[in-house]
């Protein structure tokens, strides 16, 4: 990629690759937004693929801000090919809940949540974990308000349990699950495998700034032909390889228009891109496909395709 102006907006590797605490033999993607770009967008997200058994976040903890906690089924052809039982906590009262299908949670700001525990994996899983937060990982000790071993203890021992997609209505929290069919989505495109798409306004009723789309990319194509910008909120777009085995295995060119000037930047390797608010970018011209690619973009704002073009200025 030439210097330029808006180099700075791009993110690659070895920055964009994560090594968990928690250890794993595929390879992790994440951005922070104040340590990546500088900016101080609500924004931090990690990319994990989980193909056995573990215990994540193992104390409740809750924060101040927002967190969507995202699972997927790892094999992207059909990401609501789901093989997996998922148990997480949430409230004081230590409410668990057990995740059987392709889910996205809605954490708000204090809620006591956690432990996560993958309990079983027959098909490998898309963990998502989305803070809005500039610097959840870079400030980690200072993001995270941890609670007693003893609630800890307390929590794993709960009897209060139920499966997401069964009885869930009838418990507390399960308002904070979105799940097929409102969490498929279809876009224009007819080639396109399934989609996932969340917006937290129209899903979860909450005014939190994120929306984010889940998109398979196989074939070479246009989107978004006409440059814009938007007035009122940043974005961030990500090109990972689709194969999550090793999502930075990328085998694509694909070509994005920055500024009103037009500058075209080459993207041929895992990459997150940020656009600030104000920003005229686009088209996006995947022009070879060699491998399939995960896009996702990510608005930071509650109800970004439900609002269309008054979103955007062109």
């Amino acid at each position: 990629m030439k210097e330029s102006e808006y180099t700075k907006l791009f993110l690659s590797e070895p920055a964009l690759r994560n090594k968990p605490k928690i250890e794993m033999s595929n390879p992790s993607a994440y951005v922070d937004s104040m340590l990546h770009f500088g900016s101080q967008s609500n924004f931090s997200m990690a990319w994990r693929y989980i193909k056995e058994p573990m215990l994540f976040d193992r104390i409740p903890h809750k924060h101040k801000f927002d967190e969507f906690l995202c699972f997927l089924g790892a094999n992207l052809e059909d990401m609501f090919d789901f093989d997996a039982t998922i148990e997480l906590s949430m409230g004081e009262e230590c409410e668990v809940y057990f995740i059987e299908q392709a889910t996205v949670v809605y954490i708000p700001s204090g809620l006591v949540h956690t432990p996560l525990t993958f309990k079983r994996i027959v098909k490998p899983v898309l963990f998502h974990p989305i803070a809005l937060i500039p610097d959840y990982y870079s400030n980690f000790s200072n993001n995270v308000q941890f609670l007693s071993e003893l609630r800890m203890a307390r929590q794993v021992s709960s009897p209060n349990s139920t499966a997401v997609g069964a009885r869930v209505s009838e418990k507390k929290y399960a308002k904070y699950f979105l799940t097929e069919p409102e969490l498929r989505t279809k876009f224009a495109i007819p080639t396109m495998a399934p989609s996932a798409l969340v917006e937290a306004k129209t899903h979860f009723g909450v005014d939190s700034n994120l929306s984010v789309a889940w998109r398979y990319i196989t074939t070479p194509m246009v989107m978004d032909e006409i440059p814009h910008a938007h007035p009122g909120f940043d974005e961030y777009l990500v090109f990972l390889g689709g194969n999550l085995e090793n999502m930075f295995d990328f085998d694509a060119d694909i070509e994005i228009s920055m500024g009103k000037e037009r500058e075209i930047y080459k993207i041929n390797k895992a990459t997150v891109i940020y656009i600030p608010k104000g920003l005229f970018h686009c088209p996006i011209n995947f022009k070879r496909i060699g491998k399939p690619v995960l896009f996702q973009p990510i608005p930071l704002t509650p109800a970004y395709y439900s609002m269309g073009e008054a979103s955007k200025i062109r």
